[in-house]
């Protein structure tokens, strides 16, 4: 009773044209005549009460088009309906003929429009009513032929068509058509035009009838409502939404979207079913407040809801407008592009906050403190991206060893750094290979590695089930790497997780390298301190061993420049005096020169974009004004440069951070309750930073 023929005799193919396969898998409702569905259905239910339905009569449609009448008697067997039926077709056209030719006379006496009739060669006009003379004055009995008096009346535009039809007629003796014609008056008006034949008593055909019907007033009316039924089933098309009619009790009454991945069943299945025959219990009653509210309001309501559907999420917005107290109009849209883009936007800032964060832990970091730091930071990354273990290894290249040195582990997580000491490398070729060019080991399934993978070997025991890993250089040396385990089920990966490991490696591997480099600073700094203490006495004693006896030369060259009788002696005197204030200078210089040396600066100059220089400022203010405890207090101002945001510019990045961050420390120390304002813009080809507050 579900609409599919199950088994059916040869005689089928006969009567529709189909073949038993084509009809078993053909709804058999598609095929019965629209005018018939009506009365099909309420026989069906008189069949689902288990009761017999004889010589009940409809039409299918053959596979050529045309429509068979078809009697039954059914009789239902519980799921199952037994048939037999009968095509009597041939019975209801000579009925029908009987009818005509007793309707004829009165057909044909108070018609409106134009009867005739034809030869059976279709060369001879035989008769024609009075209509005709409405319109055309033309005599219809000329020695024109039939079709010439037909197309001097069709309209230019229409007189190909009906010429086509015409050819079609001489060869099956069936002409209808619908087309313009023109008559003397020069008024052009729509008719509709049949030709049958008439037979005679032994069943030959004898002639053909016709007649013409004016349709003008129908057919304008057609054409302004399927131009726009055209219009709206374009918008339809346009709009991404699926339209629903559903009655106040969840039941499917229309729709108005005919693509079929839009529907949450086929299109005979829906209509008539009910929201609860779909969705969830759950799902069912948020449909069904939402459309009772919607009547009993008369205002719109709107749900936002996700389906899984093999695993995958897809999320929907659905509005429901009230028609009247008994259904109402449910447009659903499907919102998953926007929603994953909403939900990735909102990874991205939070995993921004999260790295600017442990970033700025870093930033003045000191050897001591680093093992606790890294601890915190993988747990807060692990839990951030869900993972169930997320760890860090050395790699010992001397000794050939990969160490587990730190890991955080999910609740119920079974902890492994114990166990992940001294690992030999000697069966870890791939990964090594693959690690030293640079690539990140990605693995969503580890069922799916070949059976002695060594990889597969290695955490199978460990029940991971999908794991990445980023390799770690320092000094373009392969030197460990960060991964993450998923235990509890795998993991499909995308950027996000790999682009979080990247950036967490390339910042651990940035502080290594700064405590290391600050380490050897240190011992450069005692060196140097060393150093210019020995060059601070060595100058001093320098210029004092230089100054005294140059003082003397000085001193008495002056007096021999001013008292001498002798011009000569004055000139050489002058000399003397002269190149020894020279030296003197070039002491007191070189001496400067060395005091200078020991608070030189050294700037790294690198590219920096406008907006990173301004984000990253930013980010660093309210980060500290958040590790304060005074957001209540104190209002964040920011007044960037917009043009800057697109300039690049050289500069010491770093540097500019640390004295902006002294800036900001001091700014939100000293700032008990007002505001902090930091502003960022360009003056020819400089930028000016400035930061303010109402602090003391």
């Amino acid at each position: 009773m579900h609409g599919n023929f199950i088994q059916l005799n040869k005689i089928w193919e006969k009567v529709l044209g189909y073949s038993l396969q084509e009809l078993q898998q053909i709804n058999y409702m598609e095929l019965v005549h629209p005018d018939d569905r009506p009365g099909t259905f309420e026989a069906l239910e008189l069949l689902k009460k288990q009761e017999s339905v004889t010589k009940f009569t409809n039409r299918y449609r053959s596979k050529s088009g045309e429509y068979r009448y078809i009697e039954w008697s059914s009789k239902p067997f519980g799921d199952y309906v037994y048939s037999s039926s009968r095509d009597i077709t041939d019975q209801k056209l000579q009925e029908a003929k009987l009818e005509s030719q007793e309707k004829f006379r009165q057909i044909v006496d108070n018609m409106d429009g134009v009867f005739w009739l034809l030869s059976l060669d279709k060369r001879e006009l035989l008769f024609v009513s009075s209509g005709y003379a409405k319109i055309s004055s033309a005599d219809p009995f000329s020695k024109q032929s039939p079709y010439d008096v037909l197309m001097d009346l069709v309209h230019p535009d229409d007189r190909r068509q009906v010429a086509l039809a015409l050819e079609a007629f001489d060869r099956t003796g069936v002409f209808t058509e619908e087309f313009r014609l023109t008559g003397s008056s020069g008024t052009t008006f729509w008719v509709s035009s049949k030709t049958f034949p008439v037979f005679g008593e032994k069943g030959e055909v004898i002639r053909y009838a016709g007649y013409f019907q004016d349709i003008s007033a129908r057919k304008i009316a057609e054409l302004a409502l399927q131009d726009k039924t055209n219009r709206l089933n374009a918008i339809f098309k346009a709009l991404p939404d699926s339209i629903f009619t559903i009655s106040a009790d969840g039941v499917y009454l229309e729709f108005f979207n005919a693509e079929p991945e839009k529907l949450i069943a086929q299109q005979h299945r829906l209509v008539g079913a009910k929201i609860a025959d779909y969705f969830s219990e759950e799902m069912t009653r948020m449909f069904l407040e939402s459309i009772r509210r919607s009547i009993a309001d008369q205002q719109l309501q709107r749900l936002t809801y996700r389906l899984e559907t093999d695993g995958v999420f897809s999320h929907f917005e659905t509005r429901i407008l009230p028609i009247d107290t008994e259904k109402v109009l449910v447009i659903v849209r499907d919102v998953t592009e926007l929603a994953v883009k909403d939900a990735k936007l909102t990874f991205q800032t939070q995993l921004q906050k999260l790295l600017v964060k442990i970033s700025n832990t870093y930033i003045n970091l000191q050897f001591e403190q680093l093992d606790e730091i890294l601890n915190e930071s993988i747990r807060e990354l692990g839990e951030f991206i869900g993972a169930d273990r997320f760890y860090i290894f050395e790699y010992q290249a001397d000794d050939h060893i990969f160490r587990n040195t730190h890991e955080w582990c999910a609740e119920g997580i079974e902890p492994l750094i114990h166990t992940m000491q001294a690992i030999p490398d000697f069966d870890k070729g791939d990964w090594i290979a693959s690690h030293s060019r640079g690539e990140v080991l990605m693995i969503e399934d580890v069922m799916l590695l070949r059976d002695n993978d060594p990889i597969r070997l290695l955490v199978l025991p460990q029940q991971v089930q999908s794991l990445m890993t980023v390799p770690l250089f320092e000094k373009d040396a392969y030197v460990g790497f960060v991964g993450i385990d998923y235990v509890r089920s795998t993991k499909k990966f995308d950027e996000d997780e790999q682009q979080l490991l990247n950036v967490f490696a390339q910042t651990l591997m940035s502080v290594r390298q700064r405590i290391g480099s600050q380490r050897e600073l240190t011992r450069a700094l005692e060196q140097a301190t060393e150093s210019d203490r020995l060059k601070s006495a060595f100058l001093a004693t320098i210029s004092h061993e230089l100054r005294t006896p140059l003082n003397h030369i000085l001193g008495f060259g002056s007096l021999i420049r001013d008292h001498s009788s002798e011009e000569y002696i004055r000139d050489f005197a002058g000399d003397i005096y002269t190149s020894g204030n020279l030296l003197l200078h070039m002491i007191e210089d070189m001496f400067a020169l060395a005091l200078a040396e020991k608070s030189s600066m050294v700037l790294r100059q690198t590219t920096v974009k406008g907006v990173e220089l301004y984000m990253g400022s930013k980010s660093l203010l309210q980060e500290m004004l958040n590790g304060s405890g005074k957001t209540d207090q104190i209002k964040l101002e920011f007044k960037p440069d917009p043009a800057l945001m697109t300039r690049k510019f050289i500069a010491d990045r770093q540097k500019i951070l640390q004295v902006l961050s002294n800036l900001f420390s001091n700014a939100v120390k000293f700032t008990h309750a007002g505001s902090i304002e930091f502003g960022i813009y360009q003056i020819d080809k400089a930028v000016e930073m400035y930061v303010k507050d109402t602090g003391i």
